[in-house]
């Protein structure tokens, strides 16, 4: 029954060290599935940044003291049903183009309305429902 007995360890520590064999040879895989999609992505970043540096030099080229310019459209909107009256507010508008700051460059676009008021004057004095329109009609940069 000793014998039987040394027998049947031997046997379990032989299926236990297996196991364990088999444990770390499946955690292995693992890790190098993971390894493999871990480099897989360094690869894409590594790829990103040269492609931002790219960017960054041709960024580079440009001077700072680059001229930003917009273009303003100044007309009157009147309410009314007279077609002549609504002619002669487009024709009447005013576009002129004027430098600005780096700043307020980046913040307007094109199509942004930076003055809508309504005119009291005219209102009081010719009974008149308009309102002066200041619109950036486009946006440019210049360089000296």
């Amino acid at each position: 029954m000793r014998k039987n007995d040394l027998l049947f360890m031997v046997l379990i520590i032989f299926i236990m060290i297996g196991s364990i064999g088999l444990i770390i040879s499946c955690e292995r895989q693992m890790l190098d599935y993971e390894r493999d999609a871990l480099i897989s992505r360094n690869n894409q970043i590594k790829e990103e940044i040269e492609n931002n540096k790219q960017i960054l030099e041709l960024l580079s080229i440009l001077p700072d003291n680059a001229y930003y310019l917009i273009t303003l459209e100044i007309r009157q909107s009147t309410f009314s049903l007279d077609i002549g009256q609504n002619i002669k507010n487009r024709i009447n508008s005013i576009e002129f183009t004027i430098p600005v700051s780096k700043e307020f460059y980046a913040s307007v676009d094109i199509g942004t309305k930076l003055n809508n008021t309504f005119k009291w004057g005219s209102f009081v004095f010719d009974g008149d429902f308009s309102k002066l329109n200041v619109t950036i009609k486009n946006k440019r940069m210049e360089r000296p």
